[in-house]
């Protein structure tokens, strides 16, 4: 779940974010909100530069059906970008989702890290395109989380953000799900996974059911996946208490 060089680099790493997050926070307190959102707006640009810059890399060295998005972490490349730039009425829906979808990945990195990237990824940052990509691409989501919560451009609407985060998440695990196990590909432990008493589960399903007993393994994993995503929600909804509190009077948001 964790090794040293994850703990060197990935909780250094997550400091300097918070700290970042906090005076870019103070310095914006008295702007009005689309100035807070423009640091949000510049990850979600380079999110996409990025997101095309390997599937370029992917063109011309040799497609594979992994790289196409419909990975978990392939949310952000969208949910950033509609977050950022969304200025409609419903955009604290929007950035509430959005942010819960970071917290997620928050999550994921705390508990779990080496199943978002390898050790392998971390040594050739400067030596594979790929490698460099992957790891700052979930580092820069990490950044986006902290400045959302720093910042706080949302308001809270318990019912309206759980139905709203529940479908969300729902309708992801209905299109992964279904384009894993149509390809082949692994994307979000779908089609198998690598922690090794999940995927024995998954084996014996596929012995005693067939193709029926992969179905439920889906189901099983798409449950899993909507109720981290609640419990993600849930976990945004604390920290979000917790820095308000900590927050100056002056500072807090009208």
């Amino acid at each position: 779940m964790w090794t040293k060089l994850f703990a060197q680099t990935l909780i250094p790493s997550f400091v300097a974010m918070v700290i970042i997050s906090i005076v870019v926070a103070l310095l914006l307190r008295n702007k009005e909100e689309k100035y807070k959102m423009i640091p949000v707006q510049i990850i979600a640009v380079i999110l996409v530069a990025l997101e095309i810059m390997k599937q370029i890399y992917g063109i011309v060295t040799g497609y594979v059906t992994y790289w196409l998005p419909f990975h978990f972490c392939s949310l952000f490349i969208f949910v950033l970008p509609i977050m950022a730039f969304y200025k409609g009425k419903h955009k604290d829906l929007v950035r509430i989702v959005g942010t819960a979808t970071c917290t997620m990945l928050f999550l994921f990195m705390c508990v779990y890290p080496t199943l978002i990237y390898s050790e392998e990824n971390i040594l050739n940052i400067g030596k594979d395109l790929l490698s460099f990509h992957t790891v700052i691409f979930h580092n820069l989501v990490l950044l986006a989380f902290t400045l959302m919560v720093a910042i706080r451009p949302y308001k809270f609407k318990a019912k309206r953000d759980v139905l709203a985060v529940l479908v969300f998440f729902a309708c992801f695990c209905l299109i992964s799900g279904s384009m894993a196990n149509i390809l082949q590909t692994n994307y979000n432990s779908f089609y198998y996974c690598q922690v090794a008493p999940i995927e024995n589960i998954r084996v014996s399903l596929n012995n005693a059911m067939g193709g029926f007993g992969q179905f439920v393994y889906v189901l099983m994993i798409s449950v899993g996946t909507i109720c981290v995503g609640l419990a993600s929600y849930g976990l945004l909804r604390l920290i979000s208490v917790i820095v308000a509190k900590c927050t100056p009077k002056k500072s807090q948001q009208k």
